[in-house]
């Protein structure tokens, strides 16, 4: 019973009823209480369903709560199996709470493990969470690395998440490169085969990196109907916020970051007030632009030194139009004038008149200042 419930609390999470999902991993708890000694496994074992459960609902720092003691009861029980997908979820809350650091100290436990075990599908996913986090801290050559790990695996899906989430550290890293348009590729593949396979909170949480990395227009649409069809606020908060970047719509981004912030999702929250702050300066709201920009300084504080495209934007976002912001990025990653023409399906010389215009608001004079201008 224990296991057949654990596996159904798992599969509500994995296709969006994420309060439910709750309320069934926490019945496995009251129903065998801590001390009870049944055929499954030890009882903070069960503590993995929970820690999902919880991600999904957006429950984030009481999911790393929960697991965090679970993991260590497993520890001093010297169980190393049930650690393993524990470590797991532990590094996917802390990464969609926006701690790159602390998740990759989860997702490095679970490589061990998973090499001790040699489980392939939670090995896969640990090492592209890896190179996710050291790709928003700015490590590239360790994100390669462990990519380069990655890709001397055989195929396997671990199917307690979408498949698609192993392809989260490769496109990260191509965003860390100012390679935008590749990395939505990946991410827009990875998404579709998590709406092939059912798993509703992959799909949403793969698309919302899309909107994070300039696609929001792209996905809003499909991300509202995820959140009209399920019961998690996380995905609720997530649709809001890609809406709110597609319209650069300053008060939907500010309600957006709030949600994330009483979540949980510092990164998130911080990238929503970013943007909000330079729509509400563009239009003359000054109060609010300061104050937004205020509570991007809060919430970096608790990132642990990340860094994403739309945080690059922070210091520019109050003088760039929309359009000036996206084609900064691609030149601050080095493309030329032809490859952002390309990427945006838009003249050369159209490219080149928005980069005078960049340029002459940033009192910079080439690629290279314009790099160091965005960070």
């Amino acid at each position: 019973w224990v296991r057949l419930a654990s596996f159904r609390a798992s599969a509500l999470a994995m296709v969006g009823r994420a309060p439910e999902a709750v309320e069934s991993a926490t019945k496995i708890h009251s129903t065998y209480p801590p001390d009870s000694q049944d055929l499954s496994s030890h009882p903070s074992a069960r503590s993995s369903v929970l820690v999902q459960a919880l991600t999904e609902a957006g429950r984030l720092a009481e999911a790393v709560r929960v697991g965090r003691e679970a993991f260590d009861d497993l520890v001093t029980a010297g169980l190393p199996n049930p650690r393993l997908w524990l470590a797991v979820f532990l590094g996917r809350a802390e990464w969609l709470a926006g701690h790159p650091r602390s998740a990759r100290q989860w997702f490095t436990e679970a490589i061990g493990l998973g090499q001790r075990i040699d489980h392939l599908g939670a090995l896969r996913l640990a090492l592209s969470g890896v190179a996710a986090c050291l790709s928003v801290l700015g490590d590239m050559s360790g994100a390669q690395a462990a990519l380069a790990a990655l890709d001397r695996l055989p195929a396997q899906n671990c199917g307690l998440l979408a498949a698609g989430e192993s392809k989260l550290g490769e496109a990260w890293l191509q965003a860390a490169k100012g390679r935008l348009v590749q990395a939505r590729e990946i991410l827009t593949a990875a998404a579709e085969n998590a709406r092939t396979s059912g798993h509703v909170a992959g799909e949403a949480q793969l698309l919302t990196d899309i909107a994070r990395l300039g696609g929001a227009r792209e996905v809003a649409g499909r991300l509202a109907e995820l959140a009209a069809s399920d019961d998690s606020e996380f995905t609720t908060a997530r649709a809001q916020f890609a809406d709110g970047l597609a319209r650069s719509d300053a008060g939907a981004l500010a309600s957006a970051a709030a949600t994330c912030e009483a979540m949980g999702a510092h990164l998130m929250a911080a990238e929503a007030d970013t943007i909000a702050a330079g729509a509400w300066r563009r239009a003359g709201f000054q109060h609010r632009s300061a104050g937004a920009a205020g509570r991007v300084s809060t919430l970096l504080a608790r990132c642990e030194d990340a860094r994403t495209p739309l945080l690059g934007l922070a210091d520019v976002a109050l003088v760039l139009t929309e359009r000036e912001r996206e084609i900064a990025l691609f030149a601050a990653g080095r493309a030329s004038s032809r490859d952002i023409a390309k990427a945006l399906s838009i003249s050369v010389r159209t490219v080149d008149n928005h980069l005078q215009r960049i340029y002459a608001k940033l009192g910079v004079t080439s690629r290279g200042d314009l790099a160091d201008a965005i960070g």
